[in-house]
């Protein structure tokens, strides 16, 4: 069950406007293993795959001397199929609490789709039978012709690549 909200927040002068996504949904997994898979963050490769996501991420590793746990730490992400020529998606993970469960991560440059300036919060609860609730707010740029869309490609990113995913990939592992 996924519940999403999105708004573009302001039309700016500049050609550009301001766009929010917010998409809360229920994993059936504890939180430590879905604070576990996410914090994971050279292996996306592992679970965010098509046709639940828009696409396969076929590689992603970490930039030349960073590990696991050092903050901040940026992995390329690596696209298969029409998108394989798509240069690498620099993502940085700037901050991580497990206490609060609660993560941030910015998407680096100017996307294909022209966002720019992608900042992420993330935070899960665990729910009362065991599960997890997970929500991820995202911020970004976009030229304001493309904001509506970009909205609706990120808001789908997070409920197909992400959460049900994370769901798919974590069933198989029971």
């Amino acid at each position: 069950m996924t519940f999403e909200n999105g708004a573009i927040i302001a039309a700016g002068d500049s050609g550009f406007s301001r766009v929010e996504t917010d998409v809360c949904g229920i994993i059936d997994a504890p939180i430590e293993a879905v604070w576990n898979l996410f914090t994971d963050w050279s292996g996306i490769h592992k679970w965010f795959k098509a046709p639940i996501a828009p696409k396969d991420v076929v590689r992603s590793d970490l930039l030349p001397g960073q590990t696991e746990t050092m903050l901040p730490r940026t992995r390329m992400i690596e696209f298969g199929g029409p998108d394989a020529a798509e240069p690498p998606v620099p993502e940085t993970l700037l901050h991580t609490d497990a206490h609060t469960r609660t993560l941030y991560y910015r998407v680096e440059g100017v996307r294909p789709s022209g966002y720019r300036d992608y900042l992420c919060y993330v935070s899960m609860d665990a729910t009362p039978d065991g599960g997890t609730a997970l929500r991820i707010n995202a911020r970004m740029t976009a030229p304001t012709e493309r904001a509506d869309l970009v909205r609706k490609a990120i808001t789908a990113v997070h409920r197909d690549g992400i959460i049900a995913n994370f769901q798919r990939y974590l069933a198989a592992k029971d």
